[in-house]
């Protein structure tokens, strides 16, 4: 009975994952909080529903850089004496698992929430330039060109409305958590850093994505 029971479990098992859908997705309009200075990133995923009402799916996400490494100036702020303006670029690339619930009852279609979790590594170039018109005095150490690569673990909820993934599909999605490690990653920055540069403990993403299901 037990070997019997186990074949039919088997056999369901095998006839679901047959089924069961697939899909690929990408966009540029993936809006993701990193830093203060926001920007748009482009993604390229996988999905798979397993089930008549969830779905799971794994993100590669990188920033758009539509000119290769360009900076960002910083308005003036001042650090040891000295008035600071910096230029800043940035580099992102991550991966982000995703699980959704269907909350229509018409199958994987309509309206959904689900939670997200992955990590991003996140390199900042910095190139200050000092000024101090009081006295002649020679550039600091601490004015250089520093790169500096930090990790963090953005988790958190998404909610969204998705098509049924059947040939093209397409997702519109809103989600807010936490950028875990945060902290740590802001005190191996440039001291003389303003708020916007630095990594946010709390991020937002929304998107709109196409793709194609199996």
């Amino acid at each position: 009975m037990k070997i019997r029971t186990a074949f039919v479990l088997l056999v369901c098992l095998i006839s679901n994952a047959v089924h069961a859908q697939w899909g690929v997705r990408a966009t540029t309009l993936h809006f993701e909080q990193q830093t203060g200075r926001s920007g748009l990133n482009w993604l390229l995923g996988l999905d798979h529903d397993p089930t008549d009402r969830t779905s799971i799916g794994l993100d590669f996400i990188s920033h758009i850089n539509l000119f290769g490494e360009t900076a960002d100036r910083s308005e003036p702020t001042e650090y040891g004496g000295y008035e600071v303006l910096y230029n800043v670029a940035r580099s992102v690339k991550g991966l982000q698992f995703r699980s959704t619930y269907f909350l229509s009852g018409h199958g994987n279609a309509g309206f959904y929430m689900g939670t997200y979790a992955g990590f991003r590594s996140i390199a900042l170039q910095v190139d200050p330039n000092v000024y101090n018109t009081s006295t002649v005095a020679p550039v600091p150490n601490w004015a250089r060109r520093t790169t500096t690569s930090s990790m963090v673990f953005p988790v958190g909820l998404r909610w969204g409305l998705r098509s049924e993934m059947d040939e093209w599909y397409q997702d519109i999605y809103f989600a807010m958590g936490v950028q875990l490690g945060s902290g740590s990653a802001n005190a191996t920055l440039p001291p003389f850093l303003i708020a916007k540069d630095e990594l946010k403990a709390f991020s937002i993403q929304v998107g709109y994505v196409l793709g194609f299901g199996w």
